[in-house]
């Protein structure tokens, strides 16, 4: 008996474990070279946490995108990244620059 066939978005999983696993895997083992505007022991550490949670979301993404699609855990898994995202965008678009590189004049505004 064959396996019923994926849906299209479940590509999503495997979208957000290639664009997030080479920050992540950055952010543990060189996170001392990232170009943050003042890095200090504190932040580092805080910074190989945060990556150590997006290894952790990358896993889950991982084990999420062979499970079936009616199953509610897969939908809730999708649901938490798509909260996490668009909270991780606001805070980011509110918060001062940390990064000594500009995107622009439009940006800055």
């Amino acid at each position: 008996m064959s396996a019923p066939p994926r849906h299209p978005l479940s590509i999503v999983f495997l979208l957000h474990i290639a664009i997030e696993a080479p920050f992540a895997l950055q952010g543990i083992w060189a996170g001392h070279s990232l170009p943050f505007i003042q890095l200090t022991n504190t932040t580092l550490v805080l910074l190989k946490l945060y990556s150590t949670l997006l290894l952790a979301s990358c896993l889950g993404s991982l084990l999420c995108f062979n499970l079936p699609e009616f199953l509610p855990g897969k939908r809730a898994f999708a649901l938490q990244l798509l909260a996490y995202h668009s909270i991780a965008a606001t805070v980011l678009f509110q918060s001062p620059r940390f990064i000594p590189h500009s995107l622009g004049s439009i940006a800055e505004s």
